[in-house]
């Protein structure tokens, strides 16, 4: 369970809110022993720079990572990346995860400068042991296209997607989560630019088409369709943009139905 450092903030906090957070606390403080225990075990019996000792440590630091104590997995990362350099060499794929994971943890502290160089020397290393048609190169990319797209550099981010969603229609199936997950990527940043609405709408309905067919969340339906309407109201498209909104109210009006059903079985 991961404790989200951008959660909304309750005031005042419920009971339940208290005793949520609590359990949570529990439990990333047992996680953070257990851990800190099997580095210790490890280092004394590999010794501080072995390959196990710099697992670990990643372990650890994505744990700090997930629970929103992100500036805490920084050295943790630093000290994994420089034993994989040294034991591993600085071209080895498990170098290249350690550099992205770290990346992940600069882009959520905003010290973009940082991730995105540690997001290129991934992606280089990924390339060349890995070959360039390979999903962790896509996923590199992707994580590296919605950074820049998070900070509004488009002209960047575009082909990094472009390429994302490429590898992955090649290495999946079409109906695929991660090929779904790559079209949405794209067609957001589509959307932001006028001169790719007509392949932001291609790519929308045919995300909306496969999120429909599977057994998918209405979360996932209703983000897309949202989308889709922004995109048709920037055209001035009021014909599409009231069907869309149209189609939004009926899946709204499902939900609560549902919800009043789960209400009375509790009942």
């Amino acid at each position: 369970m991961k404790k989200n450092s951008e959660s909304t903030k309750v005031d005042p906090k419920t009971p339940s809110s208290d005793i949520s957070d609590d359990i949570l606390d529990k439990e990333f403080d047992r996680a953070v022993a257990f851990i800190k225990k099997t580095l210790k075990d490890a280092e004394q019996k590999e010794g501080p720079n072995h390959p196990s000792v710099a697992n670990v440590l990643g372990h650890l630091g994505g744990l700090y990572h997930d629970f929103g104590k992100s500036t805490e997995a920084v050295p943790l990362f630093q000290r994994s990346l420089a034993i994989q350099e040294k034991a591993l060499g600085k071209d080895h794929p498990e170098v290249a995860k350690t550099l992205s994971n770290l990346a992940v943890v600069y882009d959520v502290l905003r010290q973009f400068s940082e991730a995105e160089t540690h997001w290129k020397r991934a992606l280089e290393i990924q390339k060349k042991a890995l070959g360039p048609d390979h999903l962790f190169v896509s996923n590199t990319q992707t994580l590296l296209g919605v950074s820049y797209a998070r900070q509004i550099k488009l002209a960047k981010a575009t082909p990094l997607l472009q390429r994302a969603l490429v590898i992955r229609q090649k290495e999946l199936k079409p109906d695929h989560p991660g090929v779904v997950e790559a079209m949405e990527n794209l067609a957001g940043v589509y959307t932001l630019q006028k001169k790719y609405f007509a392949k932001a709408e291609t790519l929308w309905k045919r995300a909306l088409e496969i999120r429909e067919k599977s057994l998918t969340t209405t979360t996932d339906i209703e983000n897309i369709i949202l989308n889709l309407i922004l995109l048709y109201k920037a055209q001035g498209m009021r014909s599409k943009e009231k069907q869309f909104k149209k189609y939004l109210n009926e899946i709204a009006d499902i939900n609560n139905d549902r919800q009043a059903k789960l209400e009375k079985i509790k009942l």
